[in-house]
């Protein structure tokens, strides 16, 4: 499927063709495929954003699948049983947070949302690969690549 919001390719007039090499890869997925997006809330409301994430992730319904959170914004790659879902966790005080997870939106391949959770969890896989993030590029001091030439 085609992505909306990805003009075609011209080649200009003049200049100097440029030989480029880039990292990327295509991802395969099926026609049917689709992103859904849920909105998380927790009573009693909860201002750390790293203690919602850790008491949603605690949760073996959504151990593992594929995702992405911020704190209120769920994104999984498939979807949950019911539009609604109600979980509850426990703090290291003791205290009983209920969480309320709800269906908000399905996006297809093609949304410009699913590059941006596809990055998130891109991000999350190189990490764990003991890769390290140096500007806008991940590189592995375990594995240096010599470039004689400089």
């Amino acid at each position: 499927e085609k992505l909306a919001h990805v003009r075609d390719c011209k080649r200009g007039s003049s200049g100097v063709p440029v030989k480029l090499v880039t990292n990327l890869f295509s991802l395969d997925l099926p026609p049917d495929w689709q992103l859904y997006q849920y909105h998380v809330s927790y009573v009693p409301d909860i201002e750390s954003r790293r203690l919602r994430i850790a008491l949603l992730y605690s949760h073996k319904a959504l151990s593992n699948r594929a995702k992405a959170f911020d704190g209120v914004i769920l994104f999984l790659s498939q979807k949950l049983e019911a539009k609604v879902t109600e979980l509850s966790s426990e703090t290291s005080r003791g205290d009983t947070v209920k969480m309320t997870i709800t269906l908000t939106g399905e996006l297809p391949a093609s949304s410009p949302v699913c590059t941006q959770v596809f990055s998130i969890i891109f991000r999350k896989i190189l990490k764990k690969l003991a890769m390290y993030q140096i500007g806008r590029n991940f590189y592995k001091p375990s594995e240096p690549v010599e470039i004689p030439q400089h």
